[in-house]
């Protein structure tokens, strides 16, 4: 048996380089199969079963390392407690990663995609920091805290500045308890006591600037679909667009052909969990060439109602545009950025051919 574990410890010592990543990589695709919405109960399931392993995996690599370990099932288990800690942060901030790709906004997932990066990355350049107890901890407390972003909302059904700041609370409380009952086992807790306060707090204080500054996405509302027409009118079996011909998956620099004066519509449909009514607000901007720099023009908002797994659906419209690049930014009341739907506006006479379809 003894034989076994070395070799097993030798077979992962010569592979470390490729399990990390790939426990990464897996917790991707496993989320980017089975997470569809942040109120139902599978996906909660789900992300506090990450949070709940990665915890049990921090407590055992700590409790174990350094102690002789006489019992060969304990070996094998601090043998592959990293491992585990590894998959279940790939899998918790993947998982919110998934939920703002799916939205179709880059903007909205940089944040956790930068973070699977970074913990990709760390394990060949920082793997014995990443061993680390408080920045295991630092980690796990940013994923505990951004879980409740999502989930706290849903609980008190609305999304406000209030349901961030009980996040936040509820964050920092939890993992004081947790940190609590952890220091009757791990002498590091005492030991790095310190350090911990100063890692949590300055997470903190992080995560709300960039809430405060509206630099991270309203979670849970997330975009959908958002595009824009020619003409937009909503009929008893749907809301029917007139616009050209989609020119592929990737346009990336989709064009408005108009007559000057006519209007442009921006429509969108906006994710928001059951029972979760709010207001957002379409942005019209024009990219000013002149000082180079985005100006907002009109502001038009709306109700939306929460439950339609594809999106409340609305829009809004312009007449009088310039030519030139435009956006319409998808937004809270507050100014928080939910998507962006992205055109060019050009006069053309004639107008291409366009066609109708029911969204």
């Amino acid at each position: 048996m003894k034989h076994k574990i070395n070799n097993l410890k030798n077979w992962i010592k010569r592979n470390n380089k490729i399990l990390m990543p790939l426990s990464l990589v897996l917790g991707f695709v496993i989320d980017y199969i089975t997470l569809n919405r942040v109120d139902r109960a599978f996906e909660n399931i789900v992300f506090t079963s990450y949070l709940f392993f990665a915890i049990v995996g921090i407590f055992i690599f700590n409790y174990l390392r350094g102690k002789e370990i006489k019992n060969k099932f304990l070996e094998k288990v601090y043998i592959f407690s990293p491992y585990v800690i590894q998959f279940m942060f790939g899998g918790l901030f993947s998982g919110f990663a998934v939920f703002y790709y799916r939205s179709g906004s880059l903007a909205s997932s940089w944040f956790f995609i930068f973070l699977l990066l970074v913990l990709m990355l760390g394990n060949d350049i920082f793997k014995k920091h990443y061993e680390n107890f408080v920045l295991q901890i630092t980690i796990f407390f940013t994923g505990l805290f951004f879980y409740y972003i999502f989930a706290v909302p849903v609980i008190l059904n609305a999304i406000n500045v209030k349901t961030f700041l009980i996040s936040g609370f509820a964050s920092m409380l939890s993992i004081s308890v947790i940190l609590y009952m952890f220091s009757y086992f791990l002498i590091e807790v005492k030991n790095s006591s310190r350090n911990l306060i100063v890692s949590i707090v300055l997470v903190y204080i992080f995560v709300n600037g960039l809430y405060f500054a509206n630099l991270i996405p309203p979670i849970p509302l997330s975009l959908k679909r958002g595009e824009a027409y020619n003409a937009i009118y909503k009929l008893p079996d749907g809301y029917h667009v007139v616009g050209e011909k989609e020119k592929g998956f990737l346009n990336f620099n989709k064009v408005v052909n108009i007559r000057e004066g006519d209007p442009v519509y921006a429509y969108s449909a906006v994710f928001s969990p059951t029972d979760i009514n709010t207001n957002i607000m379409h942005d019209w901007q024009y990219y000013n060439p002149e000082i180079k720099k985005w100006e907002s023009i009109t502001e038009i908002s709306f109700p939306i109602s929460g439950g339609n797994l594809n999106g409340y659906r609305g829009y809004s419209y312009k007449t009088s545009l310039k030519e030139g690049k435009w956006r319409v930014r998808v937004e809270t009341m507050r100014g928080q950025v939910i998507g962006t739907i992205g055109f060019e506006v050009r006069y053309t006479q004639p107008i291409p051919m366009l066609i109708e379809k029911v969204l």
